[in-house]
């Protein structure tokens, strides 16, 4: 047996670093060896060597020109790289030599829907099908192309034929997965990544386990996955990152606050952020003059200026560069703290405080480490009290007898499945909307309209809506807002935040799994953030109706309660 057969034998085998280095000393000794070039172009695909595979097939297609198996495999190299229109110029050569060749024609649609042209490529693999009927190959491709059109209930349908077909094929499990992660199936999605991290116990194959377990709410399961996945990647700062959603979420905080901190780790976002000195790994000491910048949305930002009065205690001079819309309210709540809205350039003012810089929730590791770190206050933003005076007049107008003040907020209108699960449409809303005694009025940002004419015809009773207020460009009049009201009612979003931020009573609605953000841990009842706040979970997913019932029956109390106030 030569060389040549030995390297193919360990190749068909499976033993592909042993095949690649036999085949390496081969083409050492007979460079002008075309079989030997294709071979180890073949080995280094199957490895996923991509850029090494096209590089060999190139030097093997120079000694046996137009050998259609080699320009495939030259093709799907070329695929792999992403130099796309490459392959397909290469694609057209194979089909041009060979009409009936399947593979070609898959990868044809591949490079096709990776340049974004699904209607070409849905013809490729139209013509796969044509000469392969069911193959799975065929029907993965048209499984990503229904992914590509945000039709996951028909990629779906094209993954499970190839499974039909196919039984235990990794690709078609993973897109399964996908299409059920789409479908909001995240239980169903599990499963499948669960079978394929057996066929292939990878980083990416067990993250889309772990990740499909975080939304499932199985933070523990969640957390043995990504530990496995850490074993092969341990510098990974994504991977440290998702990790530690499910560490905070079960309330292991001092574990999970280093991890988090690695959500930062090459955004370019973070980087920018140059201005106050040398990053800080300590708290302040007495008399640095340090900036502390906030990031993610304003919910987040609320919730991590719970810290500043710890930062304040520190005696160091603090300023905090924040959103723009942020910045009153904050300025006001803290005079202590320079306050700036964060600019490209950032602010001048950063300048005078030269000695470190720090992003704001991650002080969270030094100053909350377990949940006896958290302080029991009533609130920690203060809104202008004129304003919000003003506000509970006008709101309270109109009735013989004073009502308490119920805020309402329901929706994240993103669209996205995480925003879907937080969500509580008002339609649904009716046992609370019918609770006697109360005035409603709208929190919600955005257009509301058509929402609150058909609650307020179906349960009978006015909801007021303010248009002088609006919380997506003046957060200070949203925070007087809120202020003005007695209680407020909403799903897991920045009107919770803003609540509980300034001390008023709040109840919060929250998801089981997708939508239960890690901030709210589980099983709880109260919130550490926010003394004022209550909790009201989903007993399981998607179901909203015992929530419903629950805020109601403990609305009835809290009106009763609240006329009996002396």
């Amino acid at each position: 047996m030569n060389d040549l057969q030995r390297t193919l034998n360990l190749y068909e085998n499976g033993r592909l670093e042993e095949a690649e280095a036999l085949c390496a000393a081969l083409v050492a000794y007979l460079p002008d060896n075309g079989a030997a070039w294709a071979l180890r172009g073949q080995i280094a695909l199957k490895r996923g060597q991509y850029e090494d595979a096209a590089n060999h097939l190139e030097r093997a297609l120079t000694l046996v020109p137009d050998e259609p198996d080699v320009m495939l495999n030259r093709a799907m190299a070329l695929h792999g790289t992403g130099r796309h229109h490459e392959a397909l110029m290469m694609l057209k050569q194979v089909l041009k030599r060979d009409p009936a060749n399947a593979t070609a024609f898959v990868y044809t649609g591949l490079c096709r829907l990776a340049l974004g042209l699904q209607g070409e490529a849905a013809d490729a693999f139209n013509a796969a099908l044509t000469l392969r009927p069911e193959w799975p190959d065929a029907l993965e491709g048209f499984a990503m192309l229904s992914l590509s059109l945000d039709r996951p209930e028909k990629a779906l349908t094209f993954a499970r034929r190839a499974l039909q077909n196919e039984p235990g094929r990794l690709a078609s499990l993973e897109l399964a997965g996908h299409a059920c992660e789409k479908l909001g199936e995240y239980e169903v999605a599990g499963a499948y990544y669960h079978e394929a991290a057996g066929l292939r116990p990878d980083v990416n194959t067990v993250t889309k386990l772990a990740a499909a377990l975080q939304r499932m709410g199985r933070h523990e399961d969640a957390i043995t996955a990504y530990r496995h996945a850490l074993k092969r990647t341990p510098d990974s700062a994504a991977l440290q990152h998702a990790q530690s959603i499910s560490l905070l979420a079960l309330g292991r905080l001092a574990e999970g606050w280093p991890q988090y901190a690695k959500r930062l780790t090459g955004v370019s976002h973070e980087t920018s952020r140059t201005a106050g000195g040398p990053p800080l790994q300590a708290p302040p000491q007495p008399g640095m003059r340090v900036v502390a910048w906030a990031d993610q949305g304003i919910g987040e930002q609320l919730l991590f200026a719970s810290l500043l009065p710890d930062l304040i205690a520190t005696s160091a001079a603090l300023a905090l560069e924040c959103d723009y819309r942020l910045a009153p309210l904050l300025q006001r709540s803290f005079p202590e703290v320079a306050v700036c809205p964060h600019t490209e350039p950032p602010h001048p003012a950063l300048a005078e405080f030269p000695d470190g810089r720090f992003c704001l929730s991650d002080a969270a590791a030094w100053f909350r480490k377990d949940f006896g770190d958290f302080p029991q206050r009533d609130g920690y933003l203060t809104a202008d009290p004129g304003l919000t005076a003003a506000l509970r007049a006008k709101y309270q107008s109109g009735h013989r007898t004073p009502r308490p003040l119920v805020g309402i907020s329901w929706r994240r209108a993103d669209g996205s499945p995480l925003s879907d699960a937080k969500s509580l449409p008002l339609s649904r809303w009716g046992p609370v909307l019918h609770v006697a005694g109360c005035t409603f009025v709208n929190l919600q940002y955005g257009d509301t309209k058509a929402e609150i004419e058909e609650a307020s015809e179906t349960a009978g009773v006015r909801i007021v809506s303010d248009p002088s207020i609006d919380p997506l460009i003046n957060l200070d009049g949203f925070a007087a807002q809120v202020a003005a009201m007695d209680l407020v009612i909403s799903t897991s979003s920045a009107s919770a935040h803003m609540a509980g931020a300034l001390g008023k009573p709040v109840w919060t609605l929250l998801p089981v799994g997708v939508g239960s953000l890690w901030h709210w841990f589980l099983a709880r009842e109260d919130s550490p953030w926010y003394p004022s706040m209550r909790l009201f979970r989903q007993p399981q997913r998607r179901t909203w109706r015992p929530v419903i019932d629950a805020v109601s029956s403990a609305l009835v109390e809290f009106v009763d309660t609240w006329r009996e106030r002396p």
